[in-house]
């Protein structure tokens, strides 16, 4: 091998033991057949070696090409929870408005057993018909007996269904409500530990209760249902050797912030925010990350969870 390497030298040098210039022809045969070979590959060497750089060359626009991909499927993504986000709300809008005109059907079209008609004939189970403004409890006594026993089966009957339609959901007494006066609140929580930048949305993404269908756990945004004064209130967890501001942001605007910092000691801290505020229908609020230092949100089910929630007042 030592041989070889110092024939390559001594061809390529271009010089002889007398240092005069080396021509390849003047060489012995045998020579000439290995420079030769050695020629052939260091060709099939250099063939290789581009061969190898255009297949790296593709390999990067391949990746390119789905990080593009990956990008556009992302925000599509995004764009369908919007959508879903948006659906779900009109279908809860949509129970709403059915429980509230059931429970009025129900509620309001029976008669009691002392109910008065204005304007209209009563009759009786005997035949008399009660004139407009006259009472029917006055002529009660006088037909009482004169009743079928078909007539207390109806009425008895009547009864019992408007008792079972009227227990049928639990929810009909709060959709009869006013929609100003139904209850509205939310609370969400952070399910694991997070590290954010400057500048992003806090998502909490574990929703535990939507009074109003206003919080998405998909993009941590909440958006009011009902105009009116709300208490919105957050808690978060700050990991050790980090330290992080969050911002309540109101439609674009910031509205409240705090400050939780472990910088200087290996340990986790918390700190709430509370704030009182006046929302319209439709406003959008979400948690901010402000100022931040290892923005690391630290969450575990056997410790704490960050939480998010509000509710509005009466």
């Amino acid at each position: 091998m030592h041989v070889v390497f110092l024939l390559i030298f001594w061809v390529f040098s271009g010089y002889g033991s007398r240092g005069q210039v080396l021509d390849a022809e003047n060489l012995p045969r045998q020579w000439q057949d290995l420079v030769s070979s050695v020629d052939q590959k260091l060709g099939r060497m250099e063939n290789l070696v581009n061969a190898k750089g255009q297949q790296i060359d593709q390999l990067e626009n391949k990746l390119q090409t789905q990080a593009s991909e990956i990008t556009s499927l992302k925000r599509l993504m995004s764009q369908k929870d919007a959508v879903l986000t948006k659906l779900i709300r009109q279908v809860a809008d949509l129970e709403n408005r059915v429980d509230t005109n059931l429970d009025t059907d129900i509620g309001g079209n029976i008669p009691g057993n002392n109910t008065e008609f204005p304007g209209e004939s009563l009759p009786l189970t005997n035949g008399t018909v009660v004139a407009p403004g006259q009472s029917y409890s006055g002529h009660r006594d006088s037909h009482l007996r004169a009743q079928s026993d078909d007539s207390v089966k109806i009425n008895t009957k009547l009864n019992q269904d408007s008792s079972k339609d009227l227990m049928r959901s639990a929810h009909y007494k709060r959709a009869a409500l006013p929609v100003s006066r139904q209850p509205v609140a939310f609370h969400a929580y952070l399910s694991s530990t997070i590290t954010l930048q400057k500048g992003s949305t806090v998502i909490f993404n574990r929703e535990m209760l939507d009074q109003g269908g206003g919080y998405s756990p998909y993009d941590g945004i909440y958006e009011v249902p009902v105009s009116g004064t709300y208490v919105i209130t957050w808690t978060m967890f700050c990991y050790g050797r980090s330290a992080f501001q969050n911002q309540l942001v109101v439609n674009g605007n910031t509205r409240g912030s705090t400050w939780t910092d472990s910088d200087e000691i290996n340990d986790n801290h918390q700190a709430t925010g509370t704030v009182i505020i006046y929302l319209q229908q439709g406003d959008r609020l979400f948690l901010r990350m402000g100022q931040t230092y290892h923005g690391k949100i630290f969450g575990d089910y056997s410790f704490a969870y960050p939480t998010f929630s509000g509710w509005k007042l009466d």
